[in-house]
This record gives C-alpha cells, sequence and structure tokens, in this order.
C-alpha cells in the first residue's frame, strides 16, 4: 500500500510532502526518529508546551510507523499524510 500511495499523489503533492519530511529528518538519513519529529515540530510550533508536542508525537508515531520500527520512513510519512 505505501508504494501504491508514493505514486497516487500527484507530482506536487508529493513534492511537498518530501519537503515536509526533510524538515522533520534532521540528520538526513531519510528516516524521522522520534526525537527529531520533537525538535522539529517544537520549531514550528514554538508555543506549543513540550508536553503536548510529546502526545503529539506519539500519537504520529503510533499511526505512522507501520513497520514498527520506531522510525518514520517516507513512504511511511506519505500515507500518514495522504490518509
Amino acid at each position: 500500500m505505501t508504494y501504491l500511495t508514493t505514486h497516487m499523489a500527484t507530482k506536487q503533492q508529493n513534492a511537498e510532502m518530501q519537503k515536509t519530511f526533510k524538515q522533520f529528518d534532521e540528520n538526513g538519513d531519510g528516516l524521522i526518529q522520534k526525537d527529531e519529529f520533537i525538535a522539529a515540530y517544537s520549531k514550528l510550533y514554538p508555543k506549543q508546551p513540550t508536553d503536548s508536542v510529546k502526545e503529539r508525537a506519539e500519537e504520529i508515531f503510533g499511526n505512522a510507523d507501520t513497520d514498527g520500527s520506531g522510525e518514520i520512513d517516507f513512504t511511511e510519512w506519505c500515507t500518514a499524510t495522504m490518509s
């Protein structure tokens, strides 16, 4: 399904998803770790309390990390974004 999801997106949607993904993938390894997500989310929403950001991270990872690796890869990101 994840392969299909990335191919169903338009080129513009795919470019936007890649841009956003790269904002969260701070070390550029092609995976978003929870600490990267928390740091990037905190930068995007600086007024959010730390506890709220951590709760959001748990929610996102619970939904997006479909393989249970503890990280979100680009295809998981696309699937979660398009869902």
